[in-house]
């Protein structure tokens, strides 16, 4: 994926607001807004968003031992990976840190790996230099490829308005770790072909498109005649449009809410795999060895890491929710808006009553105030091991103070019979 996006042109057109993912050195110019936040944030919850992912890279693996390599070197079973699968999984160092979290991608002659941007050389680097006799090739393909995503309750509603598989049937309904190959008609006529994954990362349907270079704008442009369609069925004076163009901004509010961890934010390259929160989810401990996994067994047989990633619901005395809904950018002008705290806020254990607060026990990685909550504030936070039994009591800093926060039973905070886990409508997936 190239650092520049290939959309750079339609955003700067759009007059999108925008800024630097990762540090000022090799930072990846994103999109955080295009001036409408509570209308993109809305479109997650109630359509779909169309998202620009100049953030993310792809690694591709080729060969006829990739199977047999792979499963070896990652934390994830590997064998039995059939085409059309998708898993998630670590790629650790021999400290067993995560060198990478990433999502591997069987696409029949080879496997395509979704990484964070800034991981892709060194995993490619480090992956490489263990394959001695075997016939795998491994390559950074982030310059040649390109990644898009939809989310929403809409968004495979969407792309299959555009999109057929390659045999040119449906694209049907796509669950939860599954990918494919589909072809996405452009404006002019020709289909573009992308891989298509589903990834639910804000607690609604999520797709995530990995698209050649050259045919990102083309197929960003398709996806993006359903701005244009109004949502079936909605009913009221104001069409509701079935897609928008979103940011980065309202994306992270919602993978937030939906309690959705990532590397280089939440977790990175000096975590456990007991540490980040996802551990059942990208491990296997039923496996043969991989690399690290000595570390990783070790401590989940005889153990606990020393801090862990927890969610945290906070409670500001001071604010008193609004009108403020998801898909209404109206407020009451008397609210007081809650606090939030800060990437690299510290955390503190709750003391005794007349006692002191202590030294902190953690940091908070992400935070926002949940629209979903009546903007309640919410974060993710790398605490202690001894503060992550759910219900601990802490404080978080926010501004000039120490907000209460809980520590919640799961990195989640969607409200159940929310927007969680919302289905298709299904009226366009023929």
């Amino acid at each position: 994926m190239a650092h520049t996006s290939p959309l750079a042109e339609f955003h700067d057109n759009a007059e999108a607001l925008a800024d630097l993912y990762g540090p000022p050195e090799s930072g990846v110019k994103v999109v955080m807004t295009y001036g409408q936040f509570e209308l993109e944030y809305a479109s997650i919850r109630k359509a779909c968003g169309l998202l620009d992912l100049p953030t993310r890279g792809l690694i591709e693996v080729e060969g006829a031992d990739r199977e047999s390599f792979l499963n070896r070197m990652l934390t994830q079973e590997i064998k039995g990976f059939a085409p059309g699968q998708s898993r998630p999984s670590f790629w650790l160092n021999r400290k067993g840190r995560v060198d990478a979290d990433l999502r591997l991608m069987n696409v029949g002659e080879r496997y395509l790996a979704d990484v964070d941007v800034h991981a892709a050389g060194r995993a490619v680097q480090t992956l490489s230099a263990y394959v001695i006799t075997e016939d795998v090739r491994i390559l950074d393909v982030s310059e040649q490829w390109h990644r898009l995503a939809l989310h929403g309750p809409l968004a495979l509603d969407v792309l299959s308005r555009h999109a057929r598989r390659e045999d040119g049937s449906a694209i049907g309904a796509m669950d939860d770790g599954l990918c494919a190959a589909v072809l996405i008609a452009c404006e002019d006529g020709r289909s573009r072909q992308a891989i298509v994954e589903r990834c639910d990362q804000c607690g609604v349907n999520g797709l995530e498109l990995s698209v050649r270079l050259g045919d990102a704008r083309d197929i960003y442009l398709a996806l993006l005649r359903s701005a244009h369609e109004s949502v079936p069925g909605h009913a009221g004076p104001n069409p509701r449009p079935m897609l928008r163009p979103i940011g980065w901004a309202a994306f992270n509010v919602a993978r937030i809410e939906a309690g959705t961890a990532m590397y280089n934010i939440d977790f990175g390259p000096d975590s456990l795999p007991a540490e980040t929160g996802v551990l059942d989810s990208r491990v296997s401990f039923k496996k043969g060895c991989y690399l690290g996994q000595e570390v990783v067994a070790r401590m989940h047989a005889l153990g606990h890491p020393k801090q862990q990633l927890v969610g945290l619901k906070l409670t500001d005395p001071a604010y008193r929710p609004g009108t403020t809904s998801v898909g209404d950018a109206t407020t009451d002008a008397e609210s007081t808006f809650a606090r939030c705290p800060e990437t690299g806020s510290l955390v503190f254990a709750e003391p005794e009553p007349g006692a002191e607060v202590g030294e902190p026990v953690g940091a908070v990685t992400s935070a926002t105030l949940a629209p979903m909550l009546s903007r309640q504030p919410i974060a993710l936070a790398m605490v202690k091991w001894a503060c992550v039994k759910p219900g601990t009591r802490l404080l978080v800093q926010a501004e000039d103070v120490l907000l209460p926060a809980e520590v919640r039973a799961a990195l989640s905070s969607l409200p159940r019979g929310s927007a969680e886990g919302a289905t298709l409508s299904g009226k366009t997936q023929g």
